[in-house]
C-alpha cells in the first residue's frame, strides 16, 4: 500500500480505531487533518470534516482534554456547509422563480405564450398510401 495517499492513511486510522488503539488512531487523524492544508479543493474538505468527526467520536469515547478544540472546529466547518448549502438553494429558487407578469388591469393575468408545433402540422395532406388499410 502506498502510505502518502490519504485514503490509505484514513484507513490505517481506522484499522487503529477499532482495534481500540485509540492513541495511535488520534495521531493518525490529527496529522490527516493538519497536513491537508496543503489542498483546497472539495474532497479536502470532505476529508477534514470526516477527521474532525473521527476525533470527535473518540476522543468523547476517552474523554480526550482537546475534544472541546476538535468539536468547535467541526461545528464551524458544519456551519460553513449549512450556510454555503443555504445560499446555492436561495440562489437556485432565485434562477428558476421568475415572477408572472402582470398587465395593468388585474383581470389580465400574462399567460406563458403558446406552443406553435400544433399549428405546423395544420397544413400536412397525409397520402393515402400512409394510412391503415
Amino acid at each position: 500500500t502506498n502510505s502518502k495517499e490519504i485514503k490509505w492513511k484514513l484507513m490505517i486510522a481506522s484499522c487503529f480505531r477499532r482495534m481500540r488503539n485509540f492513541e495511535k488512531a488520534i495521531k493518525i487523524y490529527k496529522k490527516i487533518y493538519i497536513n491537508d492544508d496543503d489542498h483546497h479543493d472539495n474532497n479536502s474538505f470532505d476529508i477534514k470534516i470526516k477527521c474532525l468527526q473521527y476525533l470527535c467520536t473518540i476522543m468523547k469515547q476517552i474523554n480526550h482534554p482537546q475534544l472541546d478544540k476538535y468539536q468547535n472546529e467541526l461545528d464551524q466547518m458544519q456551519m460553513q456547509i449549512n450556510n454555503d448549502q443555504s445560499l446555492v438553494q436561495h440562489q437556485q429558487q432565485l434562477n428558476h422563480n421568475q415572477p408572472i407578469r402582470q398587465e395593468s388591469n388585474n383581470n389580465n393575468i400574462h399567460t406563458p405564450p403558446q406552443d406553435d408545433d400544433d399549428d405546423d402540422w395544420a397544413d400536412v395532406h397525409i397520402d393515402d398510401e400512409l394510412l391503415p388499410s
